[in-house]
């Protein structure tokens, strides 16, 4: 299996006190069916949920579809190699696009009312992983795509 194919996923979120538990794993599961999830809450009382999970591209796929059918790969692109440090890159997705099963990134000062879904995806070759995910485009047309990374 060559390295890009390898990847560790994480992802976190917070669960407000006005959320349902089971609905925000919905949303983090739309996305990532793959994470297992866990509950967490820190001194102050509040609750996180968290996942980690090591794998291939297919941790990827259904954000790689939705890029796709939502015509958003320049944004995508946008957001992870500005978000990138060494072999990792991170992104922020709005929880309630997730609970859709849609994918909408935001920022720090952005963050919708029900907070965001924090995304981090590491691998010794994150660029591949970049441009597989989210090529470059010309007037909406994929113009380098990554065909050797299977799901």
């Amino acid at each position: 299996m060559a390295p890009y194919r390898e990847l560790e996923l994480r992802v976190k979120t917070r669960v407000y006190p006005s959320e349902e538990q089971e609905k925000v794993e919905q949303a983090i599961k739309n996305l990532f069916p793959e994470i297992n999830l866990e509950i967490d809450q820190n001194k102050r009382g509040e609750k996180y949920l968290f996942g980690i999970k090591k794998g291939g591209a297919g941790l990827l796929k259904k954000i790689y579809i939705q890029l796709r059918n939502q015509r958003i790969l320049d944004v995508a692109r946008k957001k992870l190699i500005g978000n990138m440090a060494g072999e990792t890159t991170d992104i922020l997705l709005h929880k309630q696009a997730a609970f859709m099963s849609k994918v909408n990134f935001c920022d720090f000062e952005d963050v919708g009312p029900l907070g965001e879904i924090e995304v981090t995806i590491t691998s010794p070759d994150i660029q591949t992983v970049i441009d597989w995910l989210a090529p470059q485009t010309v007037k909406g047309k994929e113009v380098k795509m990554v065909t050797d990374i299977q799901f």
